[in-house]
């Protein structure tokens, strides 16, 4: 979540489901990664973080030590520990908007840079990069870069995590999936076109869960709350952050145990805060954030539900008259900016999931006068 999604109003939403701070133990038998997400904040030049000069070894050893604060027995003997990173060549079509807004952030890169990443000999990876100190922010800022980092990365907390004595680990890189496992431990992974990590964190997460294991998702994306209630299984019991740990089984019981009401709650969060595919509809429909919170917490009546058609097939099916009723300025910006809300509830719901995206049917601009709109179908 992006603009507005301040510690205070965390707290507002996610109430009794806050377990405690980021270094709260778990009871949790195994923690799936989102690889990128753990790794930028040991990679990135900041105060206190000894300027981002570690080697990936280094960065893979400090996670390692982390997870095993985490746990209650202070051991990873037993534990599953499971590292998804991005395939960039199975991103949906508006991930490149994402990555053009982020790199007019940056100047480009310089002749000189370009002659430095060149003398690193990334082309052709082997043990002695695994205790290089790399120059990570320059190495992030080009996507051809970015995917040899992830798989530097990537092999670097295989090497590390299989240090850790009865500790099963699997890192899936874009070129290939790293397992040692014990007394197979490790359910099989389910066929998906999805290529983010914090996705097929999230699949994964649910098929540990269906397995038999107590799940904790680490990470600094809080798009993974959002994930949570749109999970059709049990899935995680807790997601990680920097500096909170919440359970997220409790989250989905705050906001209701059908479908629709949580599907709502999603809504509403979108409706409030930007994500990385929606904006917030707080200033085009003259919205507060609170007032989106209290609608999300009350939940009078379902924005989104899905049902099932003739043909079996799961249906997600928008409410217009139901957002209108709220809203204190329903137009044509906001009908907008709703159409890339359900697209967005769509893809982290896992709609068409054979596929890198979900195809829905937009909103039109006079949406405001329809009962109802079928905008995505699971096929």
């Amino acid at each position: 979540m992006g603009i507005g999604w301040t510690p205070a109003y965390r707290a507002d939403i996610v109430g009794d489901a806050f377990v405690g701070d980021g270094t709260t133990k778990s009871d949790a038998t195994a923690f799936v990664f989102d690889g990128p997400a753990a790794c930028r904040r040991l990679t990135a030049t900041f105060p206190g973080n000894n300027g981002g000069a570690r080697s990936a070894r280094g960065i893979a050893k400090c996670l390692a030590k982390q997870v095993r604060r985490h746990t209650a027995d202070g051991t990873l003997a037993g534990k599953v520990v499971s590292v998804y990173f991005d395939n960039l060549h199975k991103l949906p079509a508006q991930r490149a908007l994402v990555a053009a807004s982020r790199a007019r952030a940056h100047n480009p890169i310089t002749a000189e840079e370009k002659e430095a990443v060149s003398e690193l000999k990334l082309d052709a990876l082997g043990p002695g990069h695994l205790t290089m100190v790399m120059p990570w922010d320059l190495l992030l800022r080009d996507k051809d870069t970015k995917a040899i980092v992830w798989e530097l990365l990537g092999q670097a907390l295989f090497a590390v995590f299989c240090e850790e004595e009865g500790c099963s680990v699997e890192v899936v890189t874009e070129k290939k999936r790293y397992v040692r496992q014990y007394d197979d431990v490790l359910p099989p992974t389910t066929q998906s076109a999805h290529g983010e990590a914090d996705l097929m964190v999230r699949e994964r997460s649910t098929e540990l869960a269906d397995a038999g294991q107590t799940v904790e998702i680490v990470t600094v994306d809080y798009d993974q709350l959002l994930q949570s209630l749109l999970e059709r299984r049990t899935g995680a019991r807790y997601v990680r952050y920097p500096k909170e740990l919440i359970d997220v089984h409790i989250l989905r019981e705050k906001y209701g145990t059908t479908r629709g009401r949580l599907l709502t709650a999603a809504f509403h969060l979108l409706a409030a805060f930007k994500s990385d595919y929606s904006k917030s509809l707080c200033r085009p429909a003259k919205m507060k954030v609170k007032e989106f919170i209290t609608e999300m917490q009350a939940c009078k009546g379902n924005i989104v539900s899905e049902v099932v058609d003739v043909a079996g097939t799961h249906c997600l099916v928008f409410k217009p008259q139901q957002l209108r009723g709220i809203l204190k300025r329903p137009n044509a910006a906001v009908a907008k900016l709703v159409g890339s809300i359900l697209w967005t509830l769509a893809y982290f719901a896992e709609y068409e999931r054979t596929k890198r995206q979900p195809t829905i049917a937009y909103p039109d601009d006079d949406v405001w006068f329809h009962d109802s709109i079928t905008f995505a179908h699971d096929v």
